[in-house]
């Protein structure tokens, strides 16, 4: 996914801060990373860039197993948290509706697709990343 994102993001920061933009000259720095889809790897990165005071906000992930402990962390630091913008972020993995955990849209619990859940081309599952922004 951020292959396919990043450059929108890279671009937005550029409109931004140029001189005719809301924050005409003001730094913003993008730091991106791969959660690898991983409840360790997602968080891990979250509090690296937040020890090292890297973040404001996070954009991304978007796998729930890397942004609910993320986002469990993210609440409680800088007083009133650091805010995540994510297009996904949802809680049983699927996008059919049914809440039976699988992509086929069958509430059977059998993902009859075929389909490993990313968008990246192959089938190892690694499509989330994320970046986050300071």
């Amino acid at each position: 996914m951020l292959k396919r994102t990043r450059p929108a993001i890279e671009r937005a920061a550029e409109l931004v801060t140029s001189p005719r933009g809301m924050l005409p000259g003001y730094p913003i720095l993008i730091n991106f990373r791969d959660s690898h889809c991983s409840e360790t790897y997602g968080p891990l990165y979250g509090v690296d860039l937040y020890v090292k005071k890297l973040v404001h906000v996070f954009i991304g992930p978007s796998c729930d197993f890397s942004i609910a402990p993320l986002a469990r962390l993210s609440s409680y630091w800088n007083a009133g948290g650091i805010p995540i913008l994510t297009a996904d972020g949802d809680d049983d993995g699927d996008d059919d509706g049914d809440d039976d955990g699988d992509d086929d849209g069958d509430n059977d619990g059998d993902d009859d697709s075929g389909d490993d859940g990313d968008d990246d081309g192959d089938d190892d599952g690694d499509d989330d990343d994320y970046c986050c922004l300071s």
